[in-house]
C-alpha cells in the first residue's frame, strides 16, 4: 500500500495539523483501506478523521461478509453508526462537542478471492480505480446545501447520504482513495494520472490538505 498526507498552506498558516487521514490493513484475504477529511477549528479535527478511518477499518475487516449480505438501508445505518459511537466516546472524554471532529469518510473493501465489493463514501473525496493502465473515477464528492458544503458525520440526518456500493470488480488492479484537496489543480477527470504523479513525487502546494491511500489488488507492489 502507499500513503500520503500533505497538510495544505491553510493550515500551515494557521499552524494546525493536516485534518486528513488515511489507513488500510489486509485481513483474511480481504483489503480495506479508508480515508477521511476532517473540518475543525482545532486539531480536534485530525482526531476526528482519525476515528473514522479505524472504525470503518474494523467494520469492514470483521463483519465483511455480514455487511457484505445487507440491505443499502442497514449498511448506512451500520457505518455511520459505528463511526459517530466513536467520535461520540472520544468527545465525552475531552468535553468537546461532535463538531470539533466531523469528518467525511470514505472506504473499499475487496475480497481478493471472489473479487467482491463494498465501497462507502459520506462526503467530499474521490474513489478511483485503475484497470489497464486507465484511471476511472468510480465514487464522487456529495455537497450538502451547496457547493461549498458536503454531508459529515455530524450531518442529522445522514445516514442516507452515504453512498454504498455492494457487488463484483472484475478486472481492477489499483484502487485509490483521494480526498478533496487535489481537485485544485485540475479541470477534467483526464488529468487525474498527473495529481497522482505529483503526490507521489512530493510536490503538493495546494491550499488544501490532501490524503491518499492506493492499494494494489494484484499482490504486487502499487506504482
Amino acid at each position: 500500500m502507499y500513503k500520503y498526507l500533505q497538510r495544505g498552506k491553510c493550515h500551515e498558516r494557521l499552524n494546525m495539523a493536516c485534518q486528513d487521514a488515511v489507513c488500510g490493513k489486509e485481513k483474511n484475504g480481504v483489503i480495506v483501506v479508508a480515508a477521511a477529511d476532517a473540518s475543525s477549528d482545532s486539531d480536534y479535527g485530525k482526531k476526528g478523521a482519525e476515528i473514522a478511518v479505524e472504525s470503518l477499518l474494523h467494520l469492514l475487516l470483521t463483519y465483511f461478509e455480514e455487511i457484505y449480505k445487507m440491505k443499502k438501508e442497514d449498511i448506512q445505518y451500520n457505518a455511520i453508526v459505528q463511526v459517530r459511537k466513536k467520535q461520540y466516546e472520544f468527545c465525552k472524554r475531552e468535553g468537546i462537542q461532535l463538531e470539533d471532529v466531523k469528518s467525511t469518510f470514505m472506504a473499499f473493501a475487496y475480497d481478493k478471492k471472489t473479487k467482491r465489493t463494498i465501497l462507502l463514501h459520506l462526503g467530499d473525496g474521490y474513489i478511483v480505480v485503475k484497470r489497464k493502465e486507465e484511471f476511472r473515477i468510480i465514487s464522487y464528492p456529495k455537497n450538502g446545501g451547496n457547493i461549498y458544503r458536503t454531508y459529515m458525520t455530524s450531518t442529522i440526518p445522514v445516514g442516507d447520504k452515504i453512498h454504498v456500493y455492494c457487488g463484483k470488480l472484475e478486472g481492477i488492479q489499483e484502487i485509490f482513495l483521494i480526498t478533496d484537496g487535489w481537485r485544485e489543480f485540475i479541470q477534467t477527470d483526464e488529468e487525474l494520472p498527473n495529481i497522482l504523479q505529483m503526490v507521489k513525487e512530493y510536490l503538493w502546494k495546494g491550499e488544501d490538505d490532501l490524503g491518499l491511500i492506493c492499494a494494489n489488488l494484484d499482490d504486487e507492489k502499487c506504482n
